[in-house]
């Protein structure tokens, strides 16, 4: 006769998870008889100031999923390193989500305000007296610096109206868009002008005409016979 071999309720639990669950790297721990595989969207690398999301789901002895329905529970972050009794730095909203094969199960929506090491908490007790123990549990994160932090614009991203005119190219200059009368004052003045120097041409002309025709009379005199 074959031995049954019986594996303690952690080491079921863990191995549940594993093969229940995408090969991605949960974080699973456990408090009495609730397992709880924490997750943090994207890919386990939240960034500072940009809003990840985290998910825990719960399940209890057997594998069975321990809805939010049925608790009572709240989020807390602290930045590590922290003392017993500080006051969590966020304690974000808890709402029932779907995720996976997991149905209602608690997460939230985390932003993390600066780089650096965290630890979420999650403390629960049953809606229903008697039907689990209350638990805490942990989870340690690494938030890495967020895409835009530190990360001076260029000014060549900048409007125009932000920068000193005399740092920019003259054809980078904002220019007044002409208006009807703005062109017709432009074609008179135009005209004007025109009509000035046909007349200044007009004058020389004259001019002209006068010297040579005075030129000619002289030239015509000195040539002429005495009397």
């Amino acid at each position: 006769m074959k031995k049954s071999v019986r594996l303690p309720f952690k080491m079921a639990l863990l191995l549940l998870t594993m093969f229940s669950t995408p090969a991605i790297a949960h974080n699973v721990e456990i408090a009495g008889e609730i397992a709880g595989t924490w997750h943090i969207e994207p890919h386990h690398n939240p960034r500072a100031g940009e809003p990840a999301k985290v998910w825990i789901a719960l399940t209890r002895k057997g594998g069975a999923v321990l809805p939010l329905e049925q608790a009572n529970c709240q989020l807390a972050v602290y930045r590590q390193p922290y003392t017993q009794g500080d006051p969590p730095l966020l304690q974000p909203q808890l709402k029932a989500i779907a995720v996976e094969q997991y149905q209602g199960i608690p997460g939230a929506e985390v932003i993390f305000p600066a780089p650096g090491l965290y630890e979420l908490e999650l403390g629960c007790v049953p809606k229903t007296a008697g039907t689990f123990e209350p638990f805490e549990m942990q989870s340690a994160v690494t938030v890495a610096a967020g895409t835009a932090q530190g990360v001076p614009a260029p000014t060549d991203l900048l409007p125009t109206d932000l920068l000193p005119t005399d740092l920019l190219p003259t054809d980078l200059l904002p220019t007044a868009t002409p208006t009807p009368a703005t062109l017709d004052a432009d074609r008179r003045e135009k005209t004007q002008d025109h009509d000035r120097s046909k007349e200044q041409n007009t004058v020389i002309s004259g001019i002209i005409a006068a010297a040579l025709g005075l030129a000619l009379l002289i030239i015509l005199s000195r040539r002429s016979p005495k009397s």
